[in-house]
């Protein structure tokens, strides 16, 4: 319930056919008509509604299974694993990234630990907020002027410059 709790997660859902580009479409749709709350958003038992046809990343540091893994809450991360299983089946991806930070390398390593275990592939990716490595400080500024925070605030140097679209 928006109106009860502000807390969301980070995930990462891809088409993987015309079905699920719909159900996509009408994740974003109800997203911001019923789960607007500070941003849009959507719950679990939408996702089991409509998850056909939509392949799952387990998402990046901002993720539920990430956060449950920095915390060093391993048996709450098994249960999230286990309950986007339930969900997405084999559509479902553990997700691993470089962008050379301590609580990243920590979450990769479990994810790494655990993939075999659980038999869930994991897959590559990269968490861009920037085109290009030099656009990190213009990035820290464009966060400051949409949040009216001051660049000397130590909360929006990220602490990586590693958030850019790398090649392949």
């Amino acid at each position: 319930d928006g109106q009860k709790d502000r807390r969301s997660y980070h995930l990462v859902l891809l088409a993987e056919n015309q079905t699920g580009y719909q159900n996509l479409l009408e994740l974003v749709t109800r997203a911001h008509l019923d789960g607007f709350y500070y941003k849009p958003r959507i719950d679990k038992e939408l996702l089991r509604e409509l998850n056909q046809g939509i392949i799952c990343l387990s998402g990046c540091l901002g993720s539920e299974l990430s956060t449950a893994i920095v915390a060093d809450r391993h048996d709450v991360a098994r249960r999230i694993v286990e309950e986007y299983v339930s969900i997405f089946g084999d559509r479902y991806y553990l997700e691993i990234q470089d962008n050379h930070l301590a609580q990243q390398a920590k979450v990769n390593q479990f994810l790494r630990e655990i993939s075999p275990e659980v038999s869930i592939p994991l897959v590559a990716t990269n968490d861009c907020h920037y085109l290009d490595k030099g656009d990190h400080k213009a990035h820290e500024i464009l966060l400051c002027i949409n949040t009216g925070g001051d660049i000397d605030d130590n909360h929006f140097h990220i602490g990586t410059e590693e958030l850019y679209f790398k090649s392949a």
